[in-house]
């Protein structure tokens, strides 16, 4: 079967298990609209200036939140593999807290900042940042001893050379696989505070079609998060694929 194909054929078979079950199920629309309506609501929400700020402001939280998480997750990790002292003192800090259900902390997080930007901030911090510093801290001990040692025999002094030599040029574009799941929980995560309280965003959108029975609008903004899932996901297989083209020939053996 051609690549394409291959992509196209779960999209097809979901297709086709949704319209079979609106032809013979007999769901009121308000349950399960057809996906012609769907893709009307769709069409719709394209042409509204709404959806569109709406989802500018959305874009905007998770970008926020998820930058500041990345860039303060990975020097975390580094130093949980690299310093013994803290990452002791400071895993299990971390364990808890990465198992604290993310959706109990949001009225908690209301209280203390509000239903504001902040407030949406907060939360996808919260929920990819302590999971992201697991998962930094196990792929940086993927660097195998060999190469740490070779370039202890060309020169690296300490550390700190060897980080910037040997473990970050090595370990980066697994790194990026890491962000890309991270990115799939920020969006998850913002969802969540958006459709618990917000004044804007699609999650506001959401659970405003929700309340109103507009189901169809309902399902064309579900699909549209999932639609920039996939936009997301490209982007960061593109910037691995021209960043780390040596990647590829490693992948391949």
């Amino acid at each position: 079967m051609a690549p394409t194909l291959r992509t196209m054929a779960p999209f097809v078979f979901v297709l086709g298990f949704w319209c079979l079950g609106y032809e013979i199920g007999g769901f009121p629309p308000q349950l399960l609209p057809s996906p012609l309506a769907v893709l009307e609501a769709f069409i719709v929400q394209l042409g509204s200036q709404s959806f569109w700020i709406g989802l500018g402001v959305s874009i905007g939280r998770v970008f926020v939140g998820f930058m500041l998480s990345a860039v303060l997750a990975v020097p975390v990790g580094l130093l949980m593999t690299w310093n013994r002292g803290f990452r002791d003192s400071y895993t299990p800090l971390n364990n808890y807290i990465r198992y604290l259900p993310v959706a109990a902390l949001v009225p908690l997080l209301i209280l203390w900042l509000g239903i504001g930007f902040a407030n949406k901030v907060a939360v996808i911090f919260i929920g990819t940042f302590f999971q992201l510093t697991i998962m930094l801290h196990d792929n940086f001990r993927q660097v195998p001893l060999g190469y740490l040692e070779a370039a202890r025999w060309v020169g690296a002094r300490n550390s700190l050379d060897l980080i910037w030599r040997v473990v970050l040029p090595y370990r980066l574009p697994y790194v990026m696989d890491d962000l890309k799941v991270a990115l799939g929980w920020a969006w998850s995560y913002l969802l969540v505070a958006e459709i618990v309280a917000a004044n804007s965003g699609v999650g506001f959108e959401i659970i405003q079609a929700q309340r109103f029975l507009q189901t169809q609008k309902l399902m064309a903004l579900i699909l549209v998060v999932g639609f920039i899932g996939v936009v997301f996901d490209w982007l960061f297989d593109r910037m691995n694929r021209t960043m780390f083209r040596w990647r590829l020939l490693e992948d391949h053996r």
